[in-house]
This record gives structure tokens, C-alpha cells and sequence, in this order.
């Protein structure tokens, strides 16, 4: 994913990494901590390019990466989901959320995806 800043000439910009897919209610979802990148390039609101990639490892490492596209500045943020209690905790609070909002459906999608690859939204 790519994205831009919001406001322009910025130096660095911050990532809050969430699990979950409630965009309008985020203190429905669980945030699994928060990226960094320094060194962006100075640009004008909506300029700069910042691309954001997530890998999910077999053991339930999340790797996070952010690189400005222009500069070449990197950062990553390795996150255990372990610590979810096996995946349960947040498996619950999908399911939860899902019944509260009459999404079952799309929640049992997000769940069955959140087995494979990743269940995060991310915000700049």
C-alpha cells in the first residue's frame, strides 16, 4: 500500500498499527503497536510517497515496513501476536464486533484472512 501525508512538509510520520477492520469505532479494534519513519521527503501535502507492506511469519511474527519512495528510508517494527493469547483475544473481539454490527458475514472473511496473511489497518 501507498500512501501520503495529510499535511505537508513533514520530516517524519508516524503509523498506528491496529488488528481488526472497524474504521469508524477504532477502540473496537486492538492496536499491536506503532511505526516510525524519519527522513521522509519534505514535500507539499499529498506529495510524498510512503509505501507500508506487512509480512505475517508461520510463528505469528508481524514484520512492518515503511519506506519513503523518494528517499530510500526505511523502517520496520517486528510485532508478536503471541501475546494475543494464542490469537483468541483478538478472534473474540472480531467475532464480538461482528454480532454487535450485524457484519457476520465480513467478519467471518476478515477471521478466515486474519489465518492467512494479515487483519490490520493502518493509519497515517
Amino acid at each position: 500500500m501507498v500512501f501520503s501525508s495529510e499535511r505537508g512538509f513533514l520530516d517524519s510520520v508516524d503509523f498506528c498499527i491496529f488488528a481488526g477492520d472497524n474504521i469508524y469505532e477504532m477502540e473496537k479494534n486492538i492496536q499491536l503497536g506503532q511505526l516510525t519513519l524519519e527522513g521522509i521527503e519534505l514535500t507539499e501535502k499529498g506529495k510524498s510517497q510512503i509505501e507500508v507492506s506487512f509480512e505475517l511469519s508461520d510463528s505469528f511474527i508481524l514484520n512492518v515496513t515503511a519506506t519513503d519512495l523518494t528517499t530510500k528510508e526505511k523502517s520496520e517494527k517486528l510485532i508478536s501476536l503471541e501475546k494475543l493469547e494464542s490469537n483468541r483475544e483478538l478472534t473474540n473481539k472480531l467475532e464480538q464486533d461482528a454480532s454487535k454490527d450485524g457484519e457476520e458475514k465480513e467478519i467471518r472473511k476478515l477471521l478466515h484472512t486474519y489465518n492467512s496473511p494479515s487483519v490490520l489497518h493502518e493509519e497515517l
